[in-house]
């Protein structure tokens, strides 16, 4: 009949209420921390200090080229790179291909988006498709620049 005494109810109820209170600042701990790793801070292993961190997007084309951050390899392009603040020197490059290169300052929990780089053939390789004796009376080319649309005198359109 321990449940009928009111000073073990009453302990019953306190360590309730204390368990409750414990796990509200457990909650409110954990969505502070969560937010400020949205925001892009990070405990840094090495250093144990806390740094603020951005986020560079690098696409391509073509797709599959190196990425060298600061003169390092960092893998291929079609990437996320999660960096700390700071001034960085990205370059991309492929074989076959001249190389990309720009200078970005990237701010703690910023996001820069690097996905318009075009590397050109280092080499363009021309061939002789076909060829006109006159020139031509009307010469256009498609809207996806694929295609060339030539028209000769007396020729259906």
């Amino acid at each position: 009949m321990d449940f009928l005494d009111p000073n073990k109810k009453r302990a019953h109820i306190r360590r309730i209420y204390i368990g409750y209170f414990l796990m509200g600042i457990a909650i409110l701990l954990s969505a502070f921390i969560l937010v400020y790793i949205s925001y892009g801070y990070k405990l840094d292993s090495q250093t144990g200090n806390i740094v603020q961190n951005g986020l560079i997007f690098i696409n391509s084309g073509p797709e599959s080229s190196s990425i060298f951050l600061n003169g390092k390899a960092n893998g291929s392009t079609e990437k996320r790179l999660t960096v700390p603040e700071g001034k960085y020197d990205i370059e991309l490059r492929r074989d076959g291909y001249d190389s990309w290169k720009k200078t970005i300052q990237l701010s703690g929990s910023s996001i820069e988006r690097l996905i318009y780089p075009k590397l050109f053939p280092s080499e363009l390789k021309t061939s002789q498709v076909k060829s006109y004796d006159t020139n031509p009376a009307f010469s256009t080319q498609s809207l996806d620049r694929k295609w060339v649309i030539i028209s000769q005198p007396n020729s259906i359109p």
